[in-house]
């Protein structure tokens, strides 16, 4: 993405972003809002050692709620459900794989990933006095359910999705899809889909505009919660990418002017910008897929830096027009 800019200039440049990317982290204080404790269920450890069909059916009963929305199957199939759980829990590379993986936590702390929750679910009380902390339930099947479900009543984690680069099994999806799939990103994974509580938006504005401001709170909002959090893990691309996009500002801002892209309402043609690739090859081959996301999440920086707005008066705006007219963004890179 990078052009015309000899070697000094780009590792100066690249050295400046990477010092501002690592800057003092801005956090509130914290002294006054209660420590928080989320309860975290171990459903994976249930699961693996039930016996039966009977056993296995009661418990897909008794937490019907949770199961439904996790293996994406109504109560009426529970039935097949069980067996299929069941079948996984007698296979025995499966038993293995949860052994040396969760069990024994090689890849994922519990207690560290319960500790950052307590920590982030902090942050959101700070915000929103109201705020009640979710019950945590941790899941191990095969990759039979869903990575997360994230709602106000609870959380499900499916932690054989976030097991990392060693692990012997991976979720079947494409390398730049994995790599958000790794323990360092559970947090703001939750987080960030945490944030539609709070996002509000204008349902009948479809412009490219209102959708990339949409991402841009959000991401907004998971920095906000997680101040430690690298903005490379929030964006989901690794950080030499992130460098590489920022010192490439200008070029992205000028495609998205020239194309006259803030404006549209063609779902196909806003998916090239927003929608998980690889690239986005509109732009550039090394472009990163979901660059309107980054853009947004660009112009919502701005809007925070020129305006005293706190995060829930900003997370409360509808209007996208508004909010970038007075972000003043001009599409400049960090650097300058």
């Amino acid at each position: 993405m990078i052009k015309n800019c000899s070697f000094l200039m780009l590792w100066l440049a690249t050295f400046i972003v990477a010092c501002n990317n690592n800057s003092e982290i801005k956090d509130v204080d914290l002294s006054k809002t209660p420590n928080i404790t989320c309860t975290v269920e171990r459903l994976d450890s249930v699961i693996f050692n039930i016996k039966s069909e009977p056993e296995m059916l009661a418990f897909l009963n008794k937490n019907q709620d949770v199961c439904r929305d996790y293996f994406l199957v109504e109560p009426n199939d529970f039935p097949v459900l069980a067996k299929k759980l069941l079948s996984y829990g007698n296979n025995a590379s499966l038993v293995e794989f949860y052994k040396t993986s969760v069990a024994n936590e090689i890849y994922i702390k519990l207690d560290s990933l319960k500790n950052e929750l307590n920590q982030a679910f902090r942050h959101i009380k700070y915000y929103y006095p109201s705020f009640r902390t979710p019950k945590v339930y941790t899941f191990f099947t095969g990759f039979l359910g869903k990575d997360l479900v994230v709602n106000e009543a609870y959380i499900c984690i499916g932690l054989d999705y976030y097991l990392g680069k060693k692990a012997p099994f991976r979720p079947n999806l494409n390398n730049y899809q994995l790599f958000k799939f790794q323990p360092n990103f559970i947090v703001t994974n939750i987080i960030n889909l945490y944030s539609a509580k709070y996002n509000a938006a204008n349902g009948s504005d479809k412009t490219l505009l209102a959708d990339m401001l949409y991402y841009g709170k959000a991401m907004a909002f998971t920095k906000t919660i997680v101040p430690t959090a690298p903005d490379s893990i929030i964006l989901g691309i690794t950080q030499s990418k992130l460098e590489e996009t920022e010192l490439s500002q200008e070029m992205v801002w000028g495609h998205f002017i020239d194309e006259k892209l803030l404006y549209e309402t063609s779902e196909f043609k806003k998916s090239k910008y927003l929608d998980e690739r690889p690239n986005t090859t509109e732009i550039s081959p090394d472009c990163p897929g979901m660059i309107g996301r980054w853009l947004g999440w660009k112009i919502i920086n701005k809007f925070q830096e020129n305006n005293d707005e706190g995060l829930q008066s900003m997370m409360a705006n509808t209007n996208a027009q508004q909010i970038f007219e007075k972000s003043k963004y001009k599409g400049k890179a960090d650097v300058e």
